[in-house]
């Protein structure tokens, strides 16, 4: 498991930085099922960076640096690492404490049995 505990955003950025901004920060606090979710989720902010490039074709394209097991995934100008949109960090969950099973909201247990990936996060 993996989960997203922090991500840091800075505030000089357009307007095409601001959306990708409030989407990844819908992911804070977020836990992961395993590495195929982990996969899943660079995936789709890859695509989301993709559409805002596409919709904002005057502003200089973004980046997504998400590097091999890294612990942190950044997004910047492509060609500008020192331009940042976001940072997210992402730490291995070792143990879960407590007892009983892991409640996922919004699923039965038959349910979460089928789903090959689980992403659980606060406020979706």
């Amino acid at each position: 498991m993996y989960f997203i505990h922090y991500i840091q955003t800075y505030a000089s950025v357009n307007r095409k930085g601001s959306e990708l901004q409030s989407h990844i920060l819908k992911f804070k606090d977020c836990l992961l099922k395993d590495r195929n979710a982990l996969d899943d989720l660079k995936e789709e902010i890859h695509c989301r960076i993709e559409e805002l490039d596409a919709r904002y074709p005057r502003t200089q394209p973004l980046h997504f640096d998400a590097g091999n097991d890294s612990g942190r995934w950044y997004i910047h100008v492509k060609g500008k690492p020192d331009n940042l949109v976001c940072i997210i960090s992402i730490a291995k969950v070792r143990n879960l404490l407590g007892k009983g099973i892991v409640s996922f909201p919004g699923k039965t247990r038959t349910e979460r049995k089928d789903e090959e990936h689980i992403l659980v996060c606060r406020g979706l």
